[in-house]
């Protein structure tokens, strides 16, 4: 317990006292040695940075999930195979049981599994030593309110039960609940337990407040949290407005524990866990309050290294400081996957133009107060599909008219303004419901861009 003490205090004073230089020294030492591990004990970055230059991290070359995945038996460093580590998770999935631990040669090892959004396996595997270190800072930067210090059960739902997120320690207590089970036996599951917190995708959190607002779920959590999908504006409004509290939000991947909100309510980076780099299309750097992609570099894990490691993510630094004093960078917007972006043909050069996920979803937002969910689907770069799931008390022709007359200039408009061909804007009204097994996407582009440019 007094290992436990001594490394949440220093988590603790690190996000609250370290400056930006601290910040980038502690980064820079850390790096170094997490490459030294990975060449000396992976097969695979030994081969991989073959003739590089080891202290120049910054420069080394990237890897992504498909590279990762197709190398896992030598990328990991503890002579685990792909198929084995595949058919423990797969296990776990099945019997839902994530108490598990895969022991081999006298050791055990905490092992997740990811589909992704874009339905590519990825395995989390930690050792116990690793998980405490993801656990013992998550729980340091929660911004627990006083009241909630006495008890503090957390309610954690989603579908894949990561090991960064198994936090048992002290008074802090979570209870796992499985989004696969249905919705009435999670609500009986949440009416039985009376979370003090609640942690969700924000797709299940606004179900829940949904039950909430008819009194099927009967349960007041005071701190309620969203992670694993993008937090749009006007969800963590309503969740703000059912639940009566703030929405927290956390930034977690198989990757890592990228960010976590403050008591400020803002989503700061965990500058001594990761290393996160925010890049343009040439994977140059971009300064703060330009939107560029992620390139990940795991500070903890030696198990599976993860150095430079390119997720399709997309997102924004704020250029200002915390309320809240701490020098961590501050994360102002997720815009999203890199492929939840339309690509528009620019008239003149033919070539393609991006167009963020977050303007499509402005202009079906601003149309009708009346949505209950949507989702865009870019088919060509001339061709969207909106389909529109209106609240049940307004499913009018009227209401109908709305959108198939404002919506669809409001698009062509956007277009324009990149100078790009005005789309075709198809509009369907249809119930959507939503697949747990995969995470919420309603702005997405289904080709790819060398399908057309």
């Amino acid at each position: 317990m007094g290992n436990i003490l001594t490394a949440f205090l220093k988590a603790r004073w690190r996000f609250k006292h370290w400056n930006p230089a601290k910040i980038h020294a502690f980064q820079v030492r850390q790096a170094q040695k997490t490459v030294q591990y990975a060449v000396t004990h992976s097969q695979f970055y030994r081969s991989y940075y073959k003739d590089k230059n080891l202290h120049d991290v910054a420069q080394l070359p990237l890897i992504d999930k498909q590279i990762m995945m197709k190398n896992f038996s030598n990328f990991n460093t503890v002579g685990l195979t792909k198929e084995e580590c595949m058919e423990f998770c797969l296990q776990n999935e099945e019997t839902r049981d994530f108490s598990r631990k895969y022991k081999k040669n006298k050791q055990q090892y905490i092992m997740g599994m990811s589909t992704g959004t874009s339905g590519n396996r990825g395995i989390e595997l930690v050792t116990k030593k690793e998980a405490s270190k993801f656990q013992v800072s998550f729980i340091s930067r929660f911004p627990i309110p006083l009241r909630l210090r006495g008890r503090f059960h957390l309610a954690f739902i989603l579908r894949v039960f990561s090991p960064g997120f198994n936090v048992n320690i002290g008074k802090f207590r979570m209870s796992y609940v499985s989004p696969m089970e249905t919705l009435e036996n999670i609500i009986e599951k949440l009416n039985r337990m009376q979370p003090t917190a609640l942690s969700a995708p924000p797709s299940m959190l606004k179900i829940l407040a949904e039950a909430k607002q008819d009194s099927t779920l009967q349960i007041s959590p005071n701190l309620v949290a969203s992670f694993a999908e993008v937090l749009t504006p006007e969800t963590k409004e309503y969740l703000q407005h059912i639940f009566g509290t703030d929405i927290l939000e956390v930034y977690k991947c198989t990757e890592g524990l990228l960010a976590q909100s403050c008591k400020a309510g803002r989503l700061h980076i965990n500058e001594d866990l990761t290393i996160l780099e925010v890049v343009d299309e040439y994977d140059k750097p971009v300064s703060p309050g330009t939107p560029g992609r992620v390139i990940v570099t795991d500070l903890v894990k030696r198990t599976t290294p993860i150095i430079r490691y390119r997720l399709n993510d997309i997102l924004t630094i704020d250029p200002e400081p915390c309320p809240c004093g701490s020098h961590f960078r501050v994360i102002k917007q997720i815009q999203g996957r890199s492929d939840d972006m339309f690509l528009g043909c620019r008239i003149v050069t033919h070539s393609p133009q991006f167009i963020f996920g977050d303007y499509i979803r402005r202009a079906i937002v601003s149309t009708s107060d009346h949505i209950r969910e949507y989702r865009a689907m870019q088919e060509t770069p001339t061709k969207i599909t909106v389909e529109i799931d209106l609240l049940s008390e307004f499913q009018s022709p009227e209401e109908q008219s709305i959108f198939l007359t404002e919506l669809p200039p409001k698009i062509i408009q956007l277009f324009g303004k990149h100078n790009c061909e005005p789309p075709e804007v198809v509009i369907k009204f249809k119930p959507i419901t939503h697949d747990f097994n995969v995470k919420l996407r309603r702005i997405f582009r289904n080709f790819n861009k060398t399908d057309y440019f």
